[in-house]
């Protein structure tokens, strides 16, 4: 499981560099006021691609092996890059550029203007303390207190701090300037944008585990019923896009977009909590739908409207600059709350069924097999079938509190946005 979390991670570098570069293009191409309806449209052309990808995903996991849900997206990916090369065309750059009284090659001088320290110290800093919460979930000897892990946790401490001083003080174009992220119109948002996207990805990575794990559905069911999230999620983003053109405000409707995903994940707290108190399974079901398509409605209006924050509030020459680090916020929210519910997730898992098996090495056996392959729970005795869906259960529970947390400080940091009204 934590091998998906790292590819989901590294897969979330290549997507938020081509995301980052689609928005800025856009942002170059049409006005500010209709730029909310265009992200909208992107934003469901985005949706479409997760509403196939989940049940296509969960079908390629049920027949030839989940590893095709990967090894399938090398031609999308291909298609991809073609169509780039080849449909988008852009003003010609000069060849050279005249610096200090020599011609430099164009693409030398552009690579010289790249802040490759600073991106690679955010890595490592990243890397570190990915390494070190994986080592103290995954790996008997080396708890969070051994030498190892703790030094690895401190490296990935100095990292970040090395980071922001690589950022304040050496580099001559930082991707992610201090004096700029300071400021509140642009902190506001950004923390917003990274709380929401660690609770978002908390609970889209947990939910289907939790139809599989605790309820004994199958990948592809637990993709399919996953499709009104992202309906919801479109719908979001594209009405706050016409919202946004309509009236050029989007304060209040920030607010209650993340209010609404405060709420939403609460519903699915409270549904897995629930789980075999007497509750029928239909009944938690249909209302962890409602739960997830309140959830994604709020993360759809919420990823269109802070964008048009960020954007509203600086000048030209900065929007490029303010689009990036808005979407570095959101690749570390994904990263790290994904990363810390799964780690949560498996220290109960462990704990509690040390805890109801007894037995440590049956236990630390089955913990090990479940986590390969949830298949491999219908192999196992019946009464520890039982345990296992039940500790599942407590740890997804937690998961889920902890994502309902990450959507308070979502809502909470949204307050401080400031409202500039879009012009047309």
């Amino acid at each position: 499981m934590n091998d998906l979390i790292a590819a989901r991670a590294f897969a979330g570098i290549g997507g938020g560099g081509m995301t980052t570069v689609a928005s800025i293009l856009m942002s170059d191409i049409v006005s500010l006021r209709t730029r909310g309806t265009w992200q909208g449209g992107l934003n469901i052309i985005f949706s479409l691609g997760s509403a196939v990808g989940g049940p296509l995903g969960g079908w390629l996991a049920d027949t030839v092996g989940w590893r095709w849900a990967f090894i399938g997206q090398a031609p999308l990916t291909l298609m991809a890059f073609l169509t780039v090369t080849f449909g988008l065309h852009l003003p010609q750059a000069p060849i050279t550029e005249v610096i200090m009284g020599q011609e430099v090659p164009s693409v030398k001088t552009k690579l010289l203007r790249v802040d490759f320290p600073g991106a690679f110290t955010l890595v490592l800093a990243v890397f570190s303390f990915l390494l070190s919460l994986d080592l103290s979930i995954n790996s008997i000897g080396f708890p969070i207190s051994s030498p190892i892990t703790l030094s690895i946790l401190w490296a990935s401490v100095l990292l970040f701090v090395s980071f922001y001083h690589i950022e304040k003080s050496y580099s001559a174009e930082p991707f992610c300037p201090p004096d700029l992220v300071k400021r509140r119109e642009i902190l506001s948002p950004c923390v917003a944008n990274f709380f929401c996207f660690a609770s978002a990805m908390a609970v889209i990575f947990h939910v289907p585990l939790f139809y599989q794990a605790v309820l004994g559905s199958s990948a592809a069911v637990a993709g399919q019923r996953l499709l009104p999230m992202i309906f919801g999620g479109m719908l979001g983003s594209l009405g706050g896009g016409i919202y946004i053109q309509k009236t050029g405000k989007y304060y209040w409707l920030t607010f209650w977009a993340y209010l609404g995903l405060f709420l939403g994940v609460g519903v699915i707290y409270t549904c897995v909590l629930l789980t075999g108190t007497g509750h029928s399974e239909l009944l938690i079901v249909i209302s962890m739908n409602v739960g997830m398509v309140i959830f994604n409605i709020g993360v759809g209006i919420g990823v269109t409207s802070t964008l048009i924050a960020l954007i509203s509030n600086v000048t030209s020459a900065e929007q490029a600059v303010v689009t990036a680090v808005s979407y570095l916020f959101r690749s570390l929210g994904s990263v790290l709350g994904l990363s810390l519910a799964a780690g949560l997730v498996q220290t109960v898992l462990r704990r509690r069924l040390l805890e109801m098996l007894g037995d440590h090495d049956r236990a630390l056996d089955i913990v090990w097999r479940v986590r390969r392959d949830l298949d491999s729970i219908g192999e196992l005795e019946p009464n520890e079938v039982a345990i296992v869906r039940r500790c599942y259960q407590d740890g997804i529970t937690d998961a889920m509190f902890f994502a309902m947390v990450l959507g308070f400080l979502c809502w909470v940091s949204s307050w401080g946005i400031r409202e500039v009204k879009v012009k047309k």
